[in-house]
This record gives structure tokens, sequence and C-alpha cells, in this order.
């Protein structure tokens, strides 16, 4: 199912996660809450600084990797200057929290820029696999004695660094950035214009929605005694990772499906049941509470990031920017946090009973637009198919289609033969997009053909075009033609 699997972004994203575990999730950020968050806004920053430099020039693979080498010779050194110093309130300190935080950008932004390349199902396993790994070694981490701590600190980056680099690149890299059924005539500005319209906005809304409420959630609650490194929070964070890797692995593995953005539901429910558990313990225990938000958090972010590389990868979107704006967007909820702090403005939470109510109120909110999005779905699915009746004519199809069934499967005595596809493990759902493309289907009308949208209408496209080593619908007819 997962042909070419690799366990080098496992490791590679599992690495980067530790490295900046280590130095910001250490127990001096108890201490100096400053330097923390002047450590993360250090690290969007170096993430713009990207997005603008790769908006305004082609960055080669050399530069790239030269970026790449320097970014992770300055996270070590930033994470030994974090471990030398004996007083974690010293300029010196701050200077290096900062230092690491900038350098970070280039190794998330890396990894990002690599899993937008792959194949979403691919990227759903291994961004899910490392978050497992990274929740297992940060709880290991806990108790292990301050040497091993500082061993994993300085190796770490240069381990997510070395694997960044040596990582085997998709085969379909080389492919420009443009929609796959567009003519070569087209401008760019437009072509991207279109791949921004169908973009599915339900659930990029619908996760939007669930960072603002960890967001706000961050306003809501007192700092954690003990930071992000207690016990507490990385048991809820492995167990909360460990059930989201075991639903993205049963997605494609058990019911070998193609598009994780289908399970986007679970991105309210994970916030509704963080929700719950913060309001459920917080009379209870203020620590045990806020570690599920902490681990919601995390999960959003995991989340976060199989959507955007997914939408990067399907509509031909720019990596870096894209990935830039998802992770500006989707994977810092802290960001408002942190500019509170480092403006000095600190929001005690003075009411746990409001605390506890707004709580319910936003998973309410979440649970009511969930219900209104999949009901849209659903019913706007079935009002479609109703009102079409299936019939190809309605949908301005050739009139000689009209001999497919409706799997896409021709039910004339019309030459449908795909044996010559035999030899590149096409699944079957793929072998009748063929079938439709060659009998002069476009990609929206195989998608209302066979029930499903246009993105995954593409996206199935693009894993034929790279399973038969072509780009276009008319490299497919030549095959086609020289098979037969």
């Amino acid at each position: 199912m997962l042909g070419g699997f690799s366990i080098m972004p496992i490791l590679g994203i599992c690495a980067f996660r530790v490295s900046a575990w280590s130095v910001f999730g250490s127990s001096y950020i108890d201490y100096t809450p400053e330097a923390f968050s002047i450590s993360r806004l250090a690290q969007l920053l170096g993430i713009l600084a990207i997005m603008l430099v790769s908006a305004r020039w082609a960055i080669s693979r050399k530069t790239q990797l030269a970026g790449i080498a320097c970014a992770t010779l300055g996270m070590t050194t930033g994470a030994a200057m974090c471990l030398a110093c004996a007083d974690p309130t010293s300029a010196l300190f701050t200077g290096a929290r900062l230092f690491h935080g900038a350098c970070s950008a280039v190794l998330i932004m890396g990894w990002g820029a690599y899993t937008c390349d792959l194949e979403p199902r691919k990227t759903a396993v291994y961004v899910s696999l490392a978050f497992v790994l990274y929740g297992a070694v940060s709880f290991g981490l806990q108790g292990s004695g301050a040497a091993l701590s500082d061993l994993v600190t300085i190796i770490s980056p240069l381990l997510a660094g070395l694997l960044l680099c040596v990582a085997p690149r998709p085969a379909d890299t080389i492919v420009t950035h443009t929609n796959m059924n567009a003519d070569s005539t087209i401008p760019r500005a437009y072509r991207q214009k279109d791949a921004l319209r169908n973009i599915d906005w339900g659930p990029a809304i619908m996760l939007l929605a669930c960072c603002v409420v960890c967001s706000i959630s961050d306003l809501l609650v007192a700092p954690m005694s003990g930071g992000t490194s207690t016990y507490a929070v990385n048991a809820f964070r492995v167990l909360a990772f460990l059930v989201l890797a075991c639903v993205f692995c049963t997605w494609v593995f058990a019911l070998r499906r193609d598009d994780p953005d289908q399970l986007w539901p679970l991105y309210s429910c994970t916030v509704f049941f963080g929700l719950l558990g913060f309001s459920s313990f917080s009379f209870v225990n203020p620590i045990a509470s806020l570690s599920f938000m902490q681990a919601t958090q995390d999960c959003i972010m995991l989340f976060a990031w199989v959507f955007v590389a997914g939408t990067c990868y399907r509509q031909h979107l720019p990596r870096l920017i894209a990935f830039g704006v998802g992770t500006t967007l989707y994977m810092r909820t802290d960001i408002i946090s942190n500019i509170l702090t480092l403006l000095g403005i600190h929001l005690d939470r003075a009411d746990d009973a409001v605390a506890v109510a707004l709580s319910f109120a936003m998973a309410a909110v979440l649970i009511v637009y969930t219900v209104m999005l999949l009901g849209r779905k659903i019913w706007g699915g079935k009002s479609s198919s109703r009102d079409t009746g299936g019939d190809a004519a309605s949908t301005d199809m050739p009139a000689e289609l009209a001999s497919c069934g409706s799997d896409g499967v021709a039910t004339s005595g019309t030459d449908s033969d795909l044996s010559w596809l035999d030899p590149y493990d096409l699944s079957a759902r793929e072998q009748q997009v063929v079938n439709l493309l060659l009998r002069g289907y476009t990609l929206p009308q195989v998608g209302e053909r066979l029930g499903v949208s246009l993105n995954t209408a593409r996206y199935y496209a693009k894993g034929i075009y790279r399973k038969l080593d072509i780009h276009s619908k008319a490299e497919l007819i030549d095959l086609a033609e020289g098979r037969k």
C-alpha cells in the first residue's frame, strides 16, 4: 500500500520535535517565561523570512543543503549554550534560546516542505508515527538523569538535520507546480488561483476554529507548575498521539483509503475531549486538567501538519509558502499568549467557574459547526446525486460515454481492455479513473461519475501519473495507444 516506505522521515521529524522540546520544554521555562516566548517568536520570524525569500527567489538544492547545515549547527550551538549557562535568568541564556528558536525555523520548514512532496497517506503515517515516537522519547527522558538528557539535547538537532539532507526525495518532486490537467498556456497566476479555489475550505475553517479554541485556552488557564516537562503532560501526550496514529494507520492500511483529510471530524472531537477533560479535572486536579489541554494542542498540530502537506500536494501549491502559512495559522496556537507574556501581561485564571463555562461554550460551538458541516457534505452529496440521477447526459459528458456504468467501467462492447496496466500495480479505483480519462472524461466529470470530490479525483490522477511515470492526461492517452 505504501511503496517506498522509509523510516528516515519518522526519525527526522521526531528528532526535530525532541530538539525543540529539550530546550523549549525544559524546567527553565518555569523561571524564564519571557525567554521561552522570545525563542518561539524568533522561530515564527524565521518562518516568515523563509517564506519571503522563497516567494522572491528560487532556492536551489545546494542552497537548501547549506541552509540546513548552518541551521543544524546553530541549533546545536544554542542548545549547548543553554546547558552551559548556570543562570537561566541571564541574558546569555535568553540569547541562546533566541538563537536556537530562529535556527529551528529552517528545520521545521525543511521537513514541512519534504512532506508536502509525499502522498497524503504517507504523510499521515510518517507524521503520526513521528509524533508517537517523540512523545515516548520525551516521556522516557523524564527522570533519566541530567547526563542523558543533555546528550539528547545536543544530538537531536544534528540527527534531524542530517536525516533531512539524506532522506530519499519523492520521485515526482521534479514535476512543476501546475494543475496536472491544465494547459501549459494558462498563466501561472490563474492556475494558482484555480488551485486555491479548489481547496476544500470546510475542513480548513474547521481546523482554524480548533486552533482558535486552543489559543483561547492558553489565555484561560494559569501557567502549569512544572512546565511541559511534567509526567502528567507527557503521559497524556503519548496516549493521544498513539490513538491518532492508530486511527491514521487503520485508515491507510486496513481500510485502504487514500485521503486522510476525510477524517476531518476528528479535529473538533479532539478539541472537544480536551475541553471536556480540562473542565472535568479543573476543580479536582489542575495539573491533570491542563495536561489535557496541552495534549490537545499537540494533537491539533499533528492534524494541521497532515492537512497542510496534503493540500499542498494535491493543489500543487508552493511548498515553503503553503507550509509556512499553515504553520502560522494552525501550528502556532501560543502566539497570542507569547506576545502577552513579552508585554508583561499575565491573565490569571481568577474564576475557575468562568473558565469551565467558556470551555463548555467553545466545545458546544465546535460540535454544532461540525454537525452542520458534516450534514452539508452528506445531504449535499445525496442531493447532487439525486438531481443528476446518475445520467451521463446531465453532466455534459459525451453521449458515447453513457455506456460506462456507475463504477466507471464500460458496460458496452467497446474496447476497454486495461490489462496493459497490470505491471503498474494500480488499485481498482485507479483503473476506473484511467478508464474514464481514456474515454474523454475531465477530472471534474470523473469525480462526479465516481461520487468523489474534485480534489480526490485529482489525487487519484496524480497517483496514476506517478506510477506510470507520466505527467499529463495526453501522455496517458499516448501510452495507452502505444500498448494496443
